[in-house]
This record gives C-alpha cells, sequence and structure tokens, in this order.
C-alpha cells in the first residue's frame, strides 16, 4: 500500500471523530455480543447447573450444538474444496477452451499449493455455523509473494447497525489484538517508545476517551483494550473518502490521535475492502440479523441438558435409595451401608415411585425437532419402535436435502466472491509466476489466458 498523500491534514480531529462513530457501532451491537458470549459457552464449555439438588450431583452438558456443527462443516468443506479445480471460470470473451482449463488449473495450484486457504476456509465455515456470519480477509503477503487469506472471528469486525452488506458499508472496524514482539516485528506499525508505552495493554489513562464513553471502553475488554501489558489492540478502519474511494487508517482505541500507519487507498484493483462474508441464513438482510446454528438450537440444547441431568437424579435416587427408621438411631452419622452388612434394628429403604416420564424417549423427540431446525436429516425417527414406510423416509430425507442445499447455494454465492477477489490479487500481484502443477504435470500457462473476463 502507498501512502495517501494529502490524506493527513486534521488527523487528530478525524480520528477522533471516526473513533467515536465507531465506539457508537459497539454500543450499538451489545446485545448481539452477549448473545455471542452466551452461544460460546454453550458450545465449549456448557452452561452449569445453577443450583444442584445435593452436593456432588450430575453436572453434565449434552453437546447437540457441538455434534450438529462436526456434522454439517463435511458439506460445506467439500463446497470450499471443490473436485479437480476449486471455481469453474466461464470466458466472457471468445477464447480457446484450453486457455479457459488452463486458467482454473492455475488458480486452483495457487490458492492450493501457494496460499493457506485450505486451513483458513475451515475456520471460516466454522464462524458462519457458530456465529451466523463468517468473515474472509484477502490480502496480499509482499514478504511470502503470495495470496494469504485470514478467517476472522465476527467479534472483531465492528460495522454501523444499519449494514447490510460487507460491501456497501459506510466503514469496516477489524480488530487486530496481538503481541508487542508481533507488533515491533511487523515492520509497518510505529514503533517509538513514546507510542508503545500508550498503547500497550495494562495502562490506567485513557488518552483520546472522553469521561462519559469510559464506561463503554472498559466492559469491551479485548475489542477496546487489553488488561495485558504485553498485548496491543490495532484497530484497520476502512471508510470512504470524499471520492467514494476506500481508505484505511490504523490506530489504536488506547490512542486514537497517534497513526499507527499513514492513512492510505486501499491498491487493489478491484476498489472493494479486502473482506468476504457468507452468511448461514438470510432473513431481513441486518448484518446482525443472521443466526447460527448455536442461536437455533440454544433452547433445545439447554433442554436437553436438563432432561440428562434429570435423569442422572433420578438413577442416584433409585441406586442409593433413602432408609426410613422406626426408632432413633445413635450416632447415625457413623452409619455405613455397604454390601454385606447387617443393617441396625429397624431401618427399610425407602420404596420410590416409577418416574412418570421416559427420559430417552423425550430426549429422542427433543433432539429430532432440533435437526429438523438446521435441515440435517432426522434419521432419528427410524430408530423409533413404529415401523416407517421406505416412501416417508424418502420423503424426509429429500425434504432435509432441499434445505441444505438452499444453504450451500449461499455459500457458493460467498466463495464467488472470495474467489474473484483473490483471482484479482494474482492478477495484479502474480501475473508473472506462469508455472503451475495438475495431476502429476508441471505446465505453464500462456498469457493470455490471464485476464479479468471470467466469471467465477
Amino acid at each position: 500500500m502507498q501512502p495517501l498523500e494529502g490524506f493527513q491534514k486534521d488527523g487528530q480531529e478525524m480520528s477522533n471523530k471516526l473513533y467515536d462513530l465507531i465506539l457508537s457501532d459497539i454500543v450499538s451491537r451489545s446485545r448481539w455480543e452477549t448473545r455471542q458470549g452466551l452461544w460460546y459457552q454453550m458450545r465449549n464449555d456448557g452452561l452449569r447447573r445453577k443450583s444442584k439438588p445435593w452436593p456432588n450431583a450430575s453436572d453434565l452438558h449434552f453437546p447437540l450444538i457441538d455434534t450438529t456443527i462436526n456434522k454439517l462443516k463435511p458439506a460445506f468443506f467439500q463446497q470450499a474444496m471443490g473436485l479437480d479445480v476449486l471455481a469453474t471460470f466461464v470466458p466472457m470473451r471468445s477464447q480457446l477452451a484450453g486457455f479457459t482449463s488452463a486458467a482454473e488449473h492455475w488458480f486452483s495450484y495457487k490458492l492450493h499449493e501457494k496460499s493457506n486457504y485450505a486451513t483458513e476456509v475451515m475456520s471460516w465455515i466454522d464462524h458462519m455455523l457458530v456465529s451466523g456470519q463468517g468473515i474472509m480477509k484477502t490480502y496480499w503477503n509482499l514478504d511470502r509473494g503470495q495470496v494469504e487469506f485470514q478467517a476472522v472471528d465476527p467479534m472483531y469486525i465492528i460495522v454501523p447497525p444499519w449494514t447490510k452488506g460487507i460491501e456497501t458499508a459506510d466503514r469496516i472496524t477489524q480488530v487486530i489484538p496481538m503481541s508487542l514482539e508481533t507488533y515491533k516485528r511487523a515492520g509497518v506499525y510505529d514503533t517509538s517508545k513514546s507510542t508503545i508505552d500508550v498503547i500497550t495493554g495494562g495502562k490506567v489513562q485513557d488518552s483520546g476517551i472522553i469521561d462519559n464513553l469510559r464506561y463503554d471502553k472498559e466492559i469491551r475488554e479485548g475489542i477496546t483494550h487489553s488488561k495485558d501489558e504485553d498485548q496491543v489492540i490495532i484497530w484497520e478502519v476502512y471508510s470512504h473518502d470524499e471520492d467514494g474511494k476506500w481508505i484505511m487508517e490504523c490506530f489504536s482505541p488506547q490512542a486514537p490521535e497517534i497513526p499507527l500507519r499513514k492513512a492510505m487507498e486501499v491498491p487493489f484493483d478491484h476498489g472493494q475492502p479486502p473482506f468476504s462474508s457468507c452468511k448461514y441464513e438470510i432473513t431481513d438482510g441486518g448484518w446482525y440479523s443472521p443466526r447460527g446454528v448455536c442461536e437455533i438450537l440454544g433452547p433445545f440444547e439447554f433442554s436437553l441438558t436438563k432432561v440428562w441431568n434429570e435423569k442422572m437424579d433420578a438413577s442416584t435416587l433409585f441406586n442409593r435409595p433413602l432408609f426410613r427408621a422406626e426408632r432413633d438411631l445413635p450416632n447415625s452419622v457413623n452409619l455405613r451401608l455397604n454390601p454385606g452388612q447387617i443393617l441396625p434394628f429397624g431401618i427399610q429403604p425407602v420404596q420410590m415411585p416409577n418416574t412418570p416420564m421416559d427420559f430417552d424417549k423425550d430426549m429422542m423427540q427433543t433432539q429430532s425437532i432440533a435437526e429438523q431446525r438446521v435441515t440435517v436429516p432426522d434419521y432419528g425417527i427410524m430408530a423409533d419402535r413404529d415401523r416407517r414406510t421406505a416412501t416417508e423416509i424418502e420423503s424426509v430425507n429429500a425434504q432435509a436435502q432441499q434445505n441444505m442445499d438452499l444453504r450451500l447455494r449461499l455459500f457458493r454465492h460467498a466463495l464467488g466472491t472470495l474467489f474473484r477477489q483473490a483471482w484479482s490479487l494474482l492478477l495484479q500481484f502474480d501475473k508473472e509466476d506462469l508455472q503451475y502443477r495438475f495431476l502429476e504435470d508441471s505446465l505453464t500457462i500462456d498469457p493470455e489466458a490471464l485476464h479479468e473476463d471470467y466469471q467465477l
């Protein structure tokens, strides 16, 4: 990126104004942030029981959300990795079919062999399934001379609440937490001692932050500040200039008046910010509207966890029954119930009544409804004791397949945007490297095949 000449006029005033706007964006999404924290806890650790009926009672977590995400991931990953080629190229001008085929193979080789696409796309899919929205950053790595991808946690992308799509946003803020050593080693940021002393974590002062926004700052640890003295929080802010072009500014929320890099115009030929988004569902079109698997299945996992714990409680009561005595027993605290032991006079077990519900059947029914909500084929009905006809089973599978196909179409649309950005970067920065490998052959592409007139 080349510095944008003339853009540094009144830089401090502009940075503070931009900083205030971003803080407003953060405050407006507070409810969404709270929900994301809850879904993360449910997927990884589970929600613990608030009150146990007795000490050491069961505190299990039914992993419905994590299991469902693991079932859905392979279908999306297969779409992302393709078969022989990653993307199908349709030329918009007359050319030989061999040129089109070579362009497809060259592009697939560059992403498979000369980038980190395979690993980052898995994280991209995971973010989409968990949060309902996945963000991928595509950029050119000058040091390695290759296209690189970065799956960004949606929590670290801040946009105005009225945003519909990433390409139409008024501004895009990427939060980049990094260690102090990584910050110094990057070689593109201001590493003067006065700047580092202000932007490192664990600081008490609030440089550039007015008092009535201090509370908002304090409740956004990891977004606006860090308590770790060896961590730096950086904001990369993409916004429009007066001519409608995208520009990038870089500063720390600890000191928004200090630019860590010079403001610059986004240098990519495609003229867009380096982000692509994929949505798990489309509802009213708002940025924070898509629901992920966690939000859709949250109530069902809570219900299954509750029933599972109560089943374990009932099992404990049946296997370790209560006892009653016809008269007071001296030193009853020292009474131990071991196999083969002779009990004192007048002690009898309390007969527990049968449970009024079938725990296993109730859990199976809840899980069946949950699977229908996320279009996973409901194979649970086949395990039911009632006989199912082949027509009924085929109908269930066909309906699930149609719903899944709709979600995969949305994902392929997002892949198209991602691939177009990657193709544009390859043409801009890597057009001279014509060597590629396909199957067992080492080939060279004709430069005439490398152009922008393709539909991916």
